[in-house]
């Protein structure tokens, strides 16, 4: 079957030809995907908007070249755009750390309250127990790398990984955390 006469059937609406396709390339842009975004779960989200923006749109679709390249490029410019989404969202966060003064009263919400505390809990538990220790017990990294005897480096990826994790949680809150900023 070339690719040409898969993208017809596709085009026809074939759902056979469609899984085919997927069956034939989803390692080569997962491993596409996953260079990228540096996450495999992430690269996943992206292949599987991609297959699903390929199929809604295939009647309106004209693939002139290989179906293989459009692919390619679709996956390289939609994690494009996620890095860039990510990359604006975290500016506007790091921004509101730097403004935000800490232990402020400002989210009483409820709703807020349970899911942060909820994200919290649903954290690694080196990740969890590292993040507390920082933001609610207010050590440094080198006192809880003595603490945990691990080292400074891994603390610093603990709390990163616990802010990625927690950031993508919350994100639905960031309007919140952003009005709140710019209102006291």
């Amino acid at each position: 079957m070339t690719q040409n006469f898969t993208w017809s059937k596709i085009k026809e609406g074939d759902e056979q030809a469609f899984k085919s396709l997927y069956d034939a390339l989803f390692n080569k842009l997962i491993f596409r995907a996953t260079y990228f975004l540096e996450s495999k779960e992430e690269a996943e989200d992206v292949i599987q908007n991609v297959f699903l923006k390929l199929w809604k749109s295939r009647e309106n679709l004209e693939i002139t070249g290989s179906i293989e390249a459009y692919l390619n490029n679709a996956v390289k410019n939609s994690c494009l755009n996620k890095l860039e989404r990510k990359k604006t969202r975290l500016s506007y966060i790091n921004y509101l750390s730097n403004t935000v003064e800490p232990n402020t009263q400002q989210f009483t919400d409820p709703f807020f309250i349970e899911k942060l505390n909820t994200s919290i809990d649903s954290l690694p538990e080196k990740c969890k127990e590292v993040f507390i220790k920082s933001r609610f017990k207010g050590r440094k990294n080198k006192e809880i790398a003595q603490e945990l005897n691990i080292s400074i480096k891994t603390v610093e990826n603990q709390m990163g990984k616990a802010l990625s994790i927690l950031r993508d949680a919350l994100i639905d809150y960031l309007p919140v955390i952003i009005m709140s900023a710019f209102l006291k």
